[in-house]
């Protein structure tokens, strides 16, 4: 059975219940979401505030890295309160022989006086870099992530992560280009950012 941790820095009232919604549509494996409490709340919907607070850094570390080495069947996802998944989204994943999975992310219709524009970041081996890929597109094995740390306080943080993970692990899948793949909505509740629900 494979269990899936989802780590989601929480700093909105509500959004939560929506990704909970989703993250609830699995039947074959067990997903098991950890909100984190920001404080104070960001005051933009940025997907990079939470990779630069020092306090949840340590919390990860400590808590999600360090503790846990559960085995293969054990995957991390990380994910924003803002974000969504596709439904059923982590039973779509077949899981053997694949060490990271690259998902693509979907950004919206929208972007005009918003920080992050809306073009697609697709899982692609050419995107695995800063500037083309988000955190909330890998879903990693436990163990891989034991002994890795998000060392740069600096908003590409999650894309100098996956330049490394990409230079030292193997047996990545790719998923986005098929009308049943999973998929993540980045900034899924952004006002004026989707014409409609994810």
């Amino acid at each position: 059975m494979n269990i899936f941790h989802v780590i989601i820095p929480h700093s909105r009232p509500g959004l939560e219940n929506g990704l909970c919604e989703r993250l609830g549509m699995n039947r074959h494996c067990i997903v098991d979401p950890r909100f984190i409490t920001l404080e104070p709340p960001p005051d933009c919907f940025d997907i990079c505030y939470w990779k630069i607070n020092r306090a949840l850094d340590e919390y990860l570390r400590n808590e999600y890295f360090q503790n846990q080495g559960n085995g293969h069947e054990h995957w991390f996802h990380f994910l924003c309160d803002d974000d969504l998944v596709s439904p059923g989204f982590y039973d779509r994943l077949d899981t053997s022989g694949t060490n990271i999975h690259h998902i693509t992310m979907r950004r919206g219709q929208h972007d005009k006086g918003m920080h992050h524009e809306c073009s697609t970041l697709h899982a692609r081996p050419e995107n695995r870099c800063t500037g083309k890929i988000g955190l909330e597109q890998l879903i990693v094995r436990d163990y891989i992530m034991q002994n890795r740390r998000f060392n740069e306080n600096h908003h590409c943080a999650d894309g100098f992560m996956a330049e490394r993970l990409a230079a030292e692990v193997v047996n990545w899948s790719y998923h986005g280009d098929g009308p049943t793949d999973p998929i993540v909505f980045f900034n899924a509740f952004e006002p004026g950012r989707w014409d409609h629900p994810c």
